[in-house]
């Protein structure tokens, strides 16, 4: 498999504990908004019928992309779909330290507290939709998934499962099949599907066979296809925290200000 151009950095970038910090602070006022009744009443109101269901999940490995800028970090994107963590694991357990306040920052990198935490996150996944008990297989699924540019990281996610005795395979999700009792990839069932896909809702006819399953309660799913939190990708606060927005929602004074402070002004896209 040849590595695409430019997947790591040949530059390091250092990021500020202050920056950190800050950013840490605003997913904790996300996930706190997020959980209001009335913010969720406000976002499902206009979602797409495939969001009105939740089957429990709350999204394995979803991303907050931010930009650095001068007056600290600014939240972009809620990312259902985020890539880079296999990546960026991958590359702090083969980099070397350049001074003795990277050595540090490494310590945590190099051990392998991300391969459990990957683990326990799937699990608790599947718990929180079956109840109990560990998904036997797991799909790895995108459209094209082998023409993706982040296809290396899905090599390593099916490495990485296959290591601690979890059944993964990678798969095109139009290649899916449903037969109204199990989701199956090439004639094999599939317990749990690693959603890496840019269609959210579902909607395209490639992915039918995925969101019938969805719907069905027959694969566990994961992230979900609309995460209430993350449904008005681009400015959240817009409905949660800003003048104008759905009065009947009260987030907390600290949460409120972090997402005036760090979350971009713009209009809600709406799947």
């Amino acid at each position: 498999m040849t590595s695409p151009p430019h997947l790591f950095s040949n530059v390091p970038v250092f990021l500020a504990a202050s920056a950190l910090d800050e950013m840490q602070r605003i997913v904790v006022a996300i996930e706190a908004t997020a959980k209001l009744p009335a913010y969720r009443a406000a976002v499902l109101s206009w979602a797409p019928e495939i969001a009105q269901r939740d089957f429990g999940p709350v999204g394995a490995l979803m991303g907050y992309d931010f930009h650095i800028d001068v007056d600290g970090p600014k939240l972009i994107e809620v990312n259902t779909n985020a890539g880079g963590a296999f990546l960026n694991a991958l590359q702090a357990r083969a980099q070397r330290a350049c001074c003795s306040d990277v050595d540090r920052a490494l310590i945590g990198a190099r051990d392998d507290r991300f391969e459990t935490s990957v683990i326990a996150m799937f699990t608790a996944e599947w718990r929180r939709q079956r109840g109990a008990g560990s998904p036997r297989r797991i799909a790895i699924v995108d459209d094209r998934a082998e023409e993706q540019y982040l296809y290396p990281e899905f090599v390593l996610a099916r490495q990485l499962l296959l290591k601690h005795g979890v059944e993964a395979v990678i798969g095109d999700a139009s290649e899916l099949k449903y037969d109204g009792d199990r989701l199956r990839l090439d004639g094999d069932e599939i317990d749990l599907v690693y959603n890496r896909l840019v269609d959210f809702a579902l909607d395209e006819p490639e992915h039918a066979a995925l969101r019938a399953a969805y719907q069905d309660g027959a694969v566990v799913l994961t992230p979900q296809s609309a995460q209430p939190r993350a449904l008005c990708k681009q400015a959240q606060s817009d409905i949660a925290v800003r003048p104008g927005g759905a009065g009947s929602i009260r987030p907390s004074p600290g949460d409120a200000l972090a997402a005036r402070r760090h979350w971009p002004s713009g209009k809600c896209r709406r799947p």
